[in-house]
């Protein structure tokens, strides 16, 4: 049998844990900071205006998707996922534009 001592330790240890699952502050993005998502609708390509093709990333989560990020002659960044399943870009992109 556990001794008294361990019941009480065991106790501390799940309530710290318990503790430590808090949600961090600043955790959620404010609307002021976000990275706004523009709607392109349904493209078939890329404008031209969006510049060269600067990068391809993907995530292990979503192996079909991939995001196409791209920069213009003045410094704006746009990134558009390419659906490989559907063959299709989504109709949105993000916009980090330089002031």
């Amino acid at each position: 049998m556990i001794k008294r001592s361990g019941k009480v330790a065991v106790l501390v240890l799940l309530a710290l844990t318990a503790g430590a699952c808090a949600e961090l502050p600043g955790g959620t993005p404010d609307e002021a900071t976000a990275i706004p998502a523009v709607e392109t609708g349904s493209i078939r390509s890329v404008p031209a205006v969006w510049g060269d093709l600067m990068a391809v990333s993907s995530s292990s989560e979503f192996p079909n998707l991939f995001q196409l990020w791209f920069q213009d002659e003045t410094g704006n960044v746009r990134m558009v996922v390419y659906d490989t399943q559907t063959r299709t870009l989504k109709p949105w992109s993000a916009e980090i534009t330089r002031h």
